[in-house]
């Protein structure tokens, strides 16, 4: 082999190398770098770990209350049904109770020939097990929490297979107040005269 192309060798060796060390210490440079950012990741978490750890936990006493206090009953018309004024208050509940659990709110308004109080009323309560509310001279209304639209229908649907009766039935929507609910609602019952 001639001195020149040994020479040539020994360089390209030198160089190929020299490349590789330089390569390995990038590695190992990038590689220090990311255990440190791990590191710290992991003091900052242990150190929020421990905060949470020295937080006390509330009394229970000091928790705010999620449940609304219970209503004051609803004032009757006529002695026997609470009015319209009572059901837009059970609405108004309602939703706030709709909202915060994620569940769905029906109301349903019957309209009916027949004595409303003694046979619709209580009829219409015992199926739905709620409150019935006197809307119209001929009408009742009742609101029905965690009921989707098809079982609202449903209940409607008993009635008035049962009885010579029309009805509607509403559910809540997204964004809709409980007056707007109850506006939709009672826009189908005449008023009482």
């Amino acid at each position: 082999m001639s001195p020149g192309l040994a020479l040539i060798s020994l360089a390209t060796f030198v160089v190929a190398m020299a490349i590789a060390l330089v390569a390995r210490s990038r590695r190992l440079a990038q590689r220090a770098r990311r255990v440190a950012a791990l590191a710290s990741v992991a003091e900052r978490l242990e150190a929020a770990l421990g905060a949470l750890r020295d937080a006390r936990t509330p009394d229970a006493a000091e928790l705010p209350a999620t449940a609304a206090p219970p209503a004051s009953p609803a004032p009757l018309i006529g002695g026997t049904l609470p009015g319209r004024a009572a059901l837009v208050d059970a609405l108004g509940r309602a939703v706030e109770h709709a909202r915060t659990e994620g569940a769905r709110l029906t109301a349903a308004v019957v309209h009916t020939e027949m004595d409303v109080e003694d046979v619709l009323g209580t009829e219409l309560s015992a199926t739905a097990n709620a409150q019935v509310y006197l809307v119209g001279p001929r009408s009742v209304a009742i609101v029905l929490p965690d009921f989707g639209r098809a079982a609202a229908l449903g209940v409607v649907a008993r009635l008035q297979a049962a009885h010579n009766v029309s009805g509607q039935v509403v559910e809540l929507t997204d964004g809709e107040t409980a007056a707007e609910l109850a506006a939709r609602l009672l826009g189908s019952a005449p008023s009482r005269g």
